[in-house]
C-alpha cells in the first residue's frame, strides 16, 4: 500500500524544496522520510526508487541536474512503503563578468563602446541605473556632466546563472 505523508522532505542547500529547485554550482540533497527506523531509498533519474536503489544515509552533494525520486520502507520486513516527493533540481553553472570601465568621457563628445564580457560566452546588456547618461545599442553617451551608474548584466540561459556587475563613469 503505496502512502504519502506531508513529514516526508527533501531538502537542497537547506532549504525544503517544492517540486522544482533551482540552484548556482551545486546542491546538498538531504532527505528526511519522517519515520523512524525506517530506510530511504532514492534516485536521480526519475526512475521509481525501490529497495535496489541508492540507500540514502547521508547528505550529498550534486553538480549536476537531477529529478530526484525517493520512498522509504520498514525495515527489515519492507512490507509497506512511504512515496516520498519528486524534485526536479537544476544545477545552474556562475558566471563573471569582466567589464572595461570607460574613462576620459565628456559631456557632447561621441558616445563610447562599453567593453565587456561573460565567462560563459552568452552576450551582456548594459544600462544606466543612476546620472546623467545614457546606453544604446551598447555605446555610452553622457547626457551632462557627473557621476554616472551603469549596470552589466548576463541574464543566463539554461545552463548558467544570471550575473551582473555595477560600476562608475565619471563624465566631465
Amino acid at each position: 500500500v503505496a502512502t504519502f505523508v506531508e513529514s516526508f522532505e527533501v531538502k537542497i542547500n537547506g532549504e525544503l524544496a517544492g517540486t522544482t529547485a533551482t540552484v548556482v554550482d551545486y546542491a546538498l540533497v538531504q532527505i528526511e522520510s519522517g519515520i523512524s527506523g525506517w530506510v530511504t531509498y532514492y534516485t536521480l533519474d526519475g526512475s521509481d526508487p525501490d529497495d535496489e536503489g541508492f540507500e540514502y544515509e547521508v547528505p550529498f552533494e550534486l553538480t549536476s541536474g537531477a529529478v530526484i525520486k525517493t520512498i522509504a520502507y520498514p525495515y527489515p520486513s519492507f512490507d509497506d512503503e512511504l512515496v516520498g516527493p519528486t524534485v526536479d533540481l537544476t544545477v545552474l553553472k556562475s558566471q563573471t563578468l569582466t567589464v572595461v570601465v570607460p574613462t576620459g568621457v565628456a559631456y557632447g563628445a561621441a558616445a563610447v563602446t562599453l567593453v565587456g564580457s561573460a565567462s560563459s560566452g552568452l552576450p551582456v546588456t548594459y544600462e544606466v541605473t543612476d546620472g546623467p547618461g545614457e546606453v544604446k545599442s551598447g555605446n555610452f553617451e553622457g547626457t551632462g556632466s557627473g557621476v554616472v551608474t551603469l549596470k552589466a548584466q548576463q541574464v543566463g540561459d539554461g545552463a548558467y546563472a544570471s550575473v551582473e556587475k555595477t560600476f562608475l563613469v565619471l563624465v566631465n
